[in-house]
């Protein structure tokens, strides 16, 4: 956990620099309203205000021309080998790693005046932020516990922030949307599958297979027939088994491009169904060119009029109704496709504690008295108090089964701390937990 006065620290540093600075909680949503601070940079007041009421708050740094800097998002190693192969090197500009293994953000000095918009998959695992956009930074820290770590600081060495390519300006923001279609579309597919050299490979496999699943109704087996025979050529071919993932990883979006076209334009990005022990689940939707996801429940997503308020809330987009039994069509397709994510039984049971722990704390149920915790939840001075024995009884009444061992184990993962204290004649033993601002 970084300390939080490095935190408040780093935001001071960025915006000395001339970035513009957010916080942000854990899944990455802005604490505040941040459309003003993507034309205009927090003063050194308002940062040290925000991190005095969210101390632990990450910090974000809004992209575009507000902070001068616009990012490439590389999701993973096949990310860095598509780009790579497009542009020939990973570029020697400010960069830091993220929270997944091969992940990087690239940054960038944009065109002085010039807007750029945040983009989607243009290449494999590959996104961009530009205006509009934000990024999170170091010393934060990444839902996976891995602590964002600049390999070229711009603070340090704000020289190393390189003007824009060209040509990475020319492939991820096209003049117009008709020269992003023309770009997608410009294959010369009868030389390419005469096969390609080392360093061109993932690339082209990537858009082959787009075009290919496009031109034969998403196809898989006949997509893979013809990537292999292309793959053959190549000098060296690639392993089968990059193929393969290349051609399932296109063919997950297929359907949920098909859906956000229905919908006027590009709109959903990626969609995981969380699965959960107890057979319920969970749908994380992510759109493009905004932070985070929407958690929906089955019916948000099915229903069309919860999705359209659900994505009102997260866009400020108001999508044109259609006819039910076209979106349902639709739906079904892009959740065939969607990734699944087996929730452990572990993962529940912290849900389940933090809900009776919240649940206790609301302003309507909020008990202040130390003296009666055997039996509530105490809240405190920004802090939880409760006896073992209250929350083990709680999740018996929700027919959770947890031993002991196991719910000591969960309260130590949450942060909590075992107290001693007298209060009154009565010595208590309990816990505390710090209570999230």
């Amino acid at each position: 956990m970084p300390d939080p006065n490095a935190l408040l620290d780093a935001a001071l540093a960025y915006q000395a620099i001339g970035f513009s600075v957010i916080p942000v909680k854990p899944n990455k949503t802005p604490y505040v309203q941040w459309t003003k601070f993507q034309t205009t940079r927090a003063t050194p007041e308002e940062i040290t205000a925000w991190w005095a009421k969210w101390p632990k708050a990450s910090v974000a740094v809004v992209t575009g021309q507000v902070s001068s800097m616009v990012a490439v998002d590389i999701d993973s190693a096949i990310g860095q080998e598509a780009y790579k192969a497009q542009f020939g090197e990973i570029h020697g500009t400010c960069r830091q790693t993220t929270g997944k293994p091969g992940a990087m953000h690239l940054c960038f000095k944009p065109p002085a005046g010039v807007k750029l918009a945040n983009s989607s998959r243009s290449l494999p695992d590959v996104d961009t932020r530009g205006d509009g956009g934000y990024i999170v930074v170091s010393p934060s820290i990444h839902s996976s516990g891995t602590v964002y770590t600049w390999v070229v600081d711009p603070v340090d060495s704000p020289d190393d922030l390189m003007d824009l390519p060209k040509a990475v300006q020319e492939w991820f923001w096209p003049a117009s949307k008709e020269a992003a279609a023309d770009k997608k579309e410009r294959l010369d597919v009868q030389n390419l599958l005469l096969g390609v050299q080392k360093g061109q490979r993932n690339d082209i496999c990537a858009r082959l297979a787009g075009y290919y699943l496009r031109l034969t109704k998403g196809d898989i087996g006949q997509t893979k027939a013809i990537l292999g025979a292309w793959n053959d050529r190549n000098q060296p071919p690639l392993e089968w088994k990059e193929v393969e993932r290349t051609v399932d990883s296109i063919s997950k979006r297929q359907g949920q491009e098909e859906l956000s076209e229905a919908l006027g334009g590009s709109l959903i990005s990626k969609i995981d169904i969380l699965s959960y022990p107890d057979g319920t689940a969970k749908y994380h939707v992510f759109f493009d060119g905004f932070e985070g996801y929407s958690e929906l429940e089955p019916e948000d997503f099915t229903m069309q009029q919860k999705f359209i308020k659900k994505y009102l809330v997260i866009t400020r987009i108001l999508l044109v109704p259609m006819k039910p039994k076209v979106w349902a069509s639709l739906v079904t397709e892009a959740l065939k496709e969607a990734s699944v994510i087996q929730v452990e039984a572990e993962e529940t049971l912290l849900g389940a504690v933090m809900g009776i722990i919240d649940s206790e704390v609301r302003e309507d149920r909020k008990c202040e008295d130390l003296s009666l915790v055997d039996n509530h939840v105490i809240s405190i001075n920004g802090s939880a108090f409760f006896s073992f024995q209250h929350i083990q009884n709680s999740l018996q009444f929700s027919n959770f089964k947890i031993s002991n061992n196991q719910l000591g184990s969960l309260l130590r993962r949450l942060g909590c701390r075992k107290k001693k204290e007298f209060v009154g004649s009565d010595q208590k033993r309990f816990w505390e937990m710090e209570l999230k601002k």
